[in-house]
């Protein structure tokens, strides 16, 4: 949440004289290092040219040399080598690293690792180079997969320089090439190009809210920034990973993807033949995806195996307790706790289903993280409150700013705890130069930061979040403001701009200046200085880190909740700043949004990219947080497409009209009815999650990665799949009463059934736009032939839901074939002493039901509806535990048999016991 109240209403240009309080006067760029001076604030930062838009920069392929690869030795899964610089060194944006390291390792058949880093690395440069593990996983050889076993070939040349190339074995095809390209190495600078194909499609590279396919000439900045409803510009969070297909006639696609391991800011330029990969520090370290399973080098290359191949290299996603995946509320500007209680009765009143509310900083006494207003939020009523809320099945979730309020040292009066309990840990982060604490600014003013790098900060935070809790019990968190984000830069005094004995680069001003959203385009604008300093051994530099300081706080949250909160429970933190592997402690949401309808269509490309970036539980705030109030018509559709994303929740800024799903006839009706779908739902997304968790598959999929053969699918982002079952066809445009979307594959013998009634959808082809009815409280959604869904009766809350009757929704594809899964565990323990898995298939008229696993299930099996059939069958039996029954109770219409009355033979459970149903 937060500057954008101020901004939202700026234009881009309006952006730089709000901030800059120049009223139509003409800033000056500085395109070097700023004067010497006291800045008080980012108002007083000049603004610069980005380098790539900078005519006067330096061309690093015209003025460096690239580099000779020598002394070459092998071993049996790759290579290592020595680099040397192949003529003058350049010195373009920092300085040449004469001498490099070139290891190359084949490290699973589908993996290939190539890392470039200094050949001389010490303990004064150890963090500007080497990521660790501690927060990004390292991926590492299997220990069997050779140079002759895997997917992938490396070749190189030293012609005119070293020069290296990526291709697939099976049939040669280039996935990277730098032939022809300089390598550019330095110490506040790497360059690195690849050639790319015609009219390539690469996807990925969040969070850049945009469309989901980047086209050939776009300028894709990672850098975490609080950044709010901008689009294509860097934002809150930063994953270096792309995926890229390709097509051609009358043969499979192609898939594979690059992930470049580095935390560092950098820039990924598109052009129409190249794609150029830069960084402002860190090592060249590299990982090429095959897109084929491990197990065959035969198999066609997938972008979902892609994306698969890629999380497993980051940290496979948490596994979210059940009751998350219910529909939640949340508003910024609620006075009291009555205001908590009437929102919660409301919802009731109407029967729209509410698991969760949340709390923005109107709880905290004076904005200060971590506390209590005991005037207006006292902990004896939110004790009451929270204790009601649970009773119900109901959640509440707060919010936890990432500042640390700094009292004034010279009032005695201004004591604030947490501080106080950190400061005797020394757990925040320093001045560089002077040693003492960072100070920047937030929501209550003065304001310190946590150091993620140092252990005793994790236990502090732990004790923070059990005092927190004490006072306000809560069943997860909501963290904010934390790229970091900084309202004030800290540019104080001259020092700032005096040599720094300890490091030599320029960090708070870089050689290299990317193309950062804030208007003065200053990489320390609306964050704490690069040049501040860790307490870790190595004093490291948060130039070397900052976009990792996300990953520091989930992660220090995550452990906090799962050891001292709720010991043994899965923690539940939705995080708005995210990092390589951050899905592994938290989910996201898309940040402060506006209640725009080109902001709702863009919300389907950025829950996308977070599947593809491993963080699965995302979701946008529903209806809009910011800019014009919300309406009907919007809230209504925007209700429609959350309701179908990981993560649902309702939320909207200060001093906004009321926009709960209870304001409007058409919302409630809209979010009765849909959620009512999702709550049915619920067992077949919570094994998406499962198969999430423990392999990397999506949750929610884009047509293109379904359909993979189908090029026309591949910029398609106005429709998408929740798993490969269910196909979303939202509307996305004002005023409209029906929906144009497309039945991907039916040219090729798909089936779709409707979702209402399991009629099939017979009309269009696979590349064809088909109209479909929209009236304002539906949503088109279509069932995929050969799918299995179980499903629940929905109740009001997820804990009701659970308790309802299961049923079996059998949807045939054309060789009368179907087959799906479900996994069952208690929803809520990260060790389960029980677990079930459940398989489902449909085929030569029996329907098979397979179990493992002990976990008990007490709800019913009900019914069974089997869409597609052929014909009626004369006898249908059921065989259950040995013992045979035949079933009278059945209808058949429109090609689908609908069997009822089953509870009677699933008294026990409806998954305690083996069965099948013969149709005859």
């Amino acid at each position: 949440m937060h500057l954008r109240l101020a901004l939202c209403a700026c234009s881009w240009a309006g952006l730089v004289h709000a901030k800059s309080g120049f009223s139509g006067q003409q800033q000056v760029p500085i395109l070097g290092d700023p004067p010497s001076g006291a800045f008080a604030n980012s108002a007083s930062l000049p603004t610069v040219i980005p380098t790539i838009h900078d005519t006067s920069a330096p061309d690093p392929q015209k003025e460096c040399p690239g580099y000779k690869a020598w002394s070459v030795a092998t071993n049996e899964h790759g290579f290592t080598a020595s680099l040397a610089v192949a003529g003058k060194p350049c010195n373009v944006f920092g300085n040449d690293i004469a001498d490099l390291t070139l290891h190359v390792s084949h490290q699973t058949a589908s993996r290939l690792s190539v890392k470039i880093l200094p050949t001389y690395i010490g303990p004064e440069n150890t963090t500007w180079l080497e990521l660790g593990d501690q927060f990004v996983a390292q991926p590492s050889w299997d220990g069997s997969t050779t140079t002759e076993t895997s997917h992938l070939q490396f070749e190189w040349s030293n012609e005119p320089s070293f020069q290296f190339s990526v291709s697939r074995r099976q049939d040669g095809e280039v996935l990277f090439s730098t032939f022809g390209h300089n390598i550019v190495y330095e110490d506040q600078f790497h360059e690195l190009i690849t050639n790319m194909v015609d009219d390539y499609n690469i996807y990925g590279l969040a969070e850049i809210v945009r469309p989901f396919r980047f086209g050939t000439n776009f300028n894709a900045t990672l850098f975490n920034v609080d950044n709010a409803d901008a689009t294509d510009s860097n934002s809150y969070g930063s994953h270096p990973f792309y995926q890229e297909t390709r097509y051609s006639k009358n043969q499979n696609s192609s898939a594979h993807g690059v992930y470049a391991r580095n935390v560092h800011a950098q820039e990924w330029l598109m052009r129409e033949k190249t794609l150029t990969y830069r960084a402002i520090g860190g090592s060249i370290d590299l990982y090429f995806f095959s897109g084929q399973p491990d197990d065959t080098q035969d198999a066609p290359s997938t972008a979902l195996e892609t994306i698969r191949q890629y999380q497993r290299s980051s940290g496979f996603p948490a596994m979210q307790a059940y009751w998350a995946h219910g529909f939640h509320q949340c508003h910024w500007g609620w006075g009291k706790v009555q205001d908590l209680r009437d929102v919660v009765a409301n919802y009731k009143r109407a029967n729209v289903p509410l698991e969760a509310i949340w709390t923005d900083l109107d709880v905290y006494y004076k904005a200060r993280p971590l506390t209590n207003d005991e005037n207006r939020f006292s902990s004896a009523a939110m004790h009451k409150f929270v204790a009601d809320l649970n009773k119900d099945g109901q959640h509440y979730v707060p919010l936890v700013d990432s500042n640390v309020y700094m009292p004034d040292k010279d009032d005695p009066a201004d004591i604030y705890l947490p501080f106080t309990r950190g400061d005797n840990l020394g757990a925040f982060i320093r001045d560089g130069r002077t040693g003492d604490y960072f100070v920047g600014k937030a929501w209550p003013g003065k304001s310190v930061w946590a150091d993620w790098l140092v252990p005793s900060t994790y236990d502090w935070f732990a004790n923070e979040l059990r005092i927190m809790h004490e006072a306000t019990p809560f069943s997860g968190l909501w963290i904010d403001v934390n790229e970091p984000s900084n309202f004030d830069n800290v540019l104080v005094d001259d020092t700032l701009h005096s040599q720094d004995i300890r490091d030599s680069r320029k960090l708070d001003f870089p050689p290299y200046r990317i193309n950062n959203f804030r208007s003065t385009h200053q990489i320390i604008d609306g964050t704490i200085a690069l040049s501040a300093m860790h307490n870790d051994e190595h004093a490291t530099r948060e130039y070397d880190v900052h976009n990792l300081w996300s990953i520091g706080i989930t992660k220090a949250a995550y452990n906090g909740l799962a050891t001292t909160v709720h010991p043994g429970k899965r923690p539940f933190i939705i995080s708005r700043s995210t990092g390589i592997g951050i899905g592994r402690y938290a989910g996201h949401w898309g940040g402060d949004n506006e209640s725009k309808w080109g902001a709702l269509y863009l919300s389907i490309s950025q829950a996308l990219i977070f599947q593809m970036a491993g963080v699965p539980m995302f979701g946008t705030d529903t209806c809009g947080f910011g800019g014009p109030d919300s309406f009907e018509e919007l809230c209504a559709r925007w209700t429609q497409v959350n309701a179908f994303f990981p993560f649902f929740r309702n939320h909207y800024g200060v001093m906004r009209a009321a926009q709960e799903a209870y304001v409007w006839p058409a919302v409630a009706e809209a979010a009765r009815r849909v959620i009512a779908i999702r709550y049915s739902l619920l067992t077949y997304i919570y094994t998406l999650f499962y198969h999430a968790h423990t392999r990397g598959d999506t949750v929610l999929r884009a047509l293109a990665w379904e359909f993979a053969n189908d090029e026309s699918l591949r910029a398609t982002d106005n429709q998408f799949m929740l798993g490969s079952a269910l196909l979303i066809t939202p509307v996305l445009n004002e005023g409209s009463t029906s929906v144009k979307g497309v039945l991907p594959g039916i040219s090729e013998d798909t089936r779709w059934y409707d979702w209402y009634n399991l009629q099939e959808v017979t009309s269009g082809n696979s590349s064809e736009n088909i109209t479909m009815e929209a009236p304002l409280e539906h949503i088109n959604v279509h069932v995929r032939g050969g799918s299995i869904l179980t499903l629940q009766e929905p109740g009001y809350t997820t804990r009701e839901t659970r308790e309802g009757l299961y049923s079996i929704v059998v949807a045939l594809d054309g060789r009368q074939e179907a087959g799906g899964d479900l996994y069952l565990d208690d929803g809520e323990s990260i060790e389960q002493d029980a677990t079930k898995m459940v398989q489902l298939k449909y085929s030569s008229n029996k329907l098979t039901v397979s179990i493992q696993g002990t976990y008990r299930a007490t709800p019913a099996l009900a019914t069974i509806s089997i869409a597609g059939l052929k014909r009626q069958p004369k006898n249908v039996a059921l065989d259950i535990g040995g013992s045979q029954h035949a079933l009278r109770e059945n209808t058949f219409q429109n090609e689908t048999l609908r069997i009822t009355d089953l509870a009677q033979y699933f008294g026990d459970g409806g998954w305690e016991h083996e069965f099948f149903v013969q149709l005859s």
